[in-house]
Formats: C-alpha cells, structure tokens, sequence
C-alpha cells in the first residue's frame, strides 16, 4: 500500500482563499499562487499573467487629478535652482470645467483659473494640456477666472493651431 503525500492545508493551498487574495489583494494573492502546492506549475504562470494585467495599469495610473497638477517631477529636478527659477516651472493650479470631443477632429476645454495669471503662465497649462491631446487635429482652451460665467465669454484663450495664448482684459468685468 502506497503512502499519499499529505498536503497541509494551508490558506495558499485553498483554492477559494487564494483567488479571493489575488483578487482583493493581489500581492498576497500572487505570493500564494506561487507558494501553492496544489496547483501546477502552467497554471501558475498562467494566473499570475492574468493578474498582472489586470493589476499593473492600476499601479501606473495618474493618480493627480488634472486640477491639481503640478510639474513635480520638473520641480524636483531643479531642486539646486534660485526659488525664482523654481517658481517658472510649477504649473499654475487649474482645473477642467468643460471638455468637449469630436474625435479626431477637435478637443475643446472650458478651464477655471483661480486668479489673474501672464501670458507665459497660461502657456504652461495650454503645454500641458496639449501633451493629452496628440491625437485631436485641434484643440481650443477657453480660460475663465473666478466668477466669470462659462460661454460668456473667456479672459484668456489658447489654441494648438497658432502656438499661443491670448488674454482678452476687455472680457473681465468686476
């Protein structure tokens, strides 16, 4: 008579705990899949491609919302830098009110800034907000200030055509 191999049973070698762990918490889940002594060697790689892709873009999401953005990885780049050289490369804050898709035709944002900002100031959002937008022919900017009403009229406007951002004064109203 044959002696079986017992196997412990550990929560790695349960099958209904391991793929409860890898969905919910897929570090655990895949140092348990690969710890398992029940399941085979092809399912593991398996499973733990599966995993992956289903994980990984999670890890390399932007987790910032545009309206909070600022150019950290520039700023710390320029750590050794005047805090007046620092000042020029952190994004003025913005956030997105409106944004407009006719693939690929043209892209449209209504943007709220929180103040007054110059012309080269709105060129940073106008860079960074073109760097999304590669696969639009067009794309137009609306810049609106605090308390202006949208679609009646913007105080600053920028589009990918003409390379620029133009402030129209004459907009703003107190």
């Amino acid at each position: 008579m044959a002696k079986e191999k017992s196997i412990p049973k550990r929560w790695y070698n349960r099958y209904i705990l391991l793929l409860l762990f890898s969905l919910l918490a897929f570090p655990l889940g895949l140092y348990g899949l690969w710890k398992s002594e029940v399941i085979s060697k092809i399912w593991k790689v398996i499973f733990a491609v599966i995993i992956l892709f289903v994980y990984v873009p999670y890890l390399y999401r932007d987790w910032d919302s545009r309206a909070d953005r600022a150019s950290s990885s520039d700023l710390s780049r320029n750590l050794s830098s005047t805090p007046e050289q620092i000042e020029k490369v952190i994004i003025p804050r913005y956030s997105v009110i409106k944004e407009e898709k006719m693939p690929p035709y043209k892209i449209a944002y209504d943007i709220r800034i929180d103040q007054e900002y110059s012309k080269s100031e709105l060129e940073l959002i106008r860079a960074e907000i073109l760097e999304d937008t590669e696969d639009y022919d067009r794309t137009f900017i609306l810049f609106y200030l605090p308390g202006m009403k949208v679609d009646a009229g913007a105080w600053a406007r920028g589009h990918s055509e003409d390379g620029g951002v133009e402030i129209m004064d004459y907009m703003w109203t107190d």
